[in-house]
């Protein structure tokens, strides 16, 4: 089993990230339905009393427990909580 951590979407919950930035730029906004738009306002910062903690914790405690974790946009939230590069590496199976 693989998993891919959702930091991302897991930070625009607890209002961690500029995803609001994100859904107001114009290259974005025109290229997305009302549908689309609503969903993303809906989302952000919906869960305020989470923290990055805990999700940087949830990763690494399935990485401990033998799950393989794929990175892709995860890398820099990672990065941020402090792990150093060779510790991000170890876990992503496709770095080789």
């Amino acid at each position: 089993m693989l998993v891919c951590p959702t930091i991302v979407a897991g930070a625009s919950t607890i209002g961690d990230s500029d995803t609001s930035d994100f859904a107001k730029d114009e290259g974005v906004r025109s290229k997305l339905s009302e549908e689309w738009l609503n969903a993303i306002h809906k989302h952000i910062h919906s869960y305020p009393q989470g923290k990055m903690e805990y999700l940087l914790e949830t990763v690494k405690a399935s990485h401990d427990a033998g799950v393989d974790i794929r990175l892709g946009p995860i890398l820099q939230h990672l990065m941020w909580a402090g792990w150093c590069p060779e510790q991000v590496c170890t876990m992503n199976c496709s770095c080789g």
